[in-house]
């Protein structure tokens, strides 16, 4: 298991009950910036997003093993709810599949960049 979570709090307790139910698993330690993921364990055969982003995590995505695959909130705009999607590593490149809407908050390193607001 590798942990990403950009709280501290919600790191450190999610490194506690992973560390209490993984047995004898491999457990990375905690990555705070969840767009970097872990590149120390890299390839994944799976990585779950657990939060928005308003963009494809190209540093993720990089990350994914051959057949490997990625599911996420994609959510580009503030004002609108999102889609969860699933990457896939495939030979043929990455295949996004949508799978249905979701009004998922963001990650606090995936917000929107600011545009122009009409005042």
């Amino acid at each position: 298991y590798v942990l990403a979570e950009s709280v501290t709090m919600h790191r450190e307790t999610a490194t506690r009950l992973l560390a209490t139910h993984a047995g004898s698993h491999c457990l990375a330690p905690a990555v705070k910036n969840v767009l970097e993921g872990c590149k120390a364990y890299a390839p994944y055969d799976v990585i779950l997003v657990q939060g928005a982003l308003a963009f494809m995590p190209e540093t993720l995505l990089a990350q994914l093993a051959p057949g490997g695959r990625l599911l996420m909130i994609l959510r580009p705009s503030l004002y609108m709810p999102g889609q969860a999607i699933m990457v896939e590593n495939r030979s043929s490149g990455l295949q996004q599949q949508p799978l249905f809407d979701a009004a998922t908050p963001f990650l606090p390193e995936g917000l929107p960049k600011p545009g122009f607001v009409f005042a």
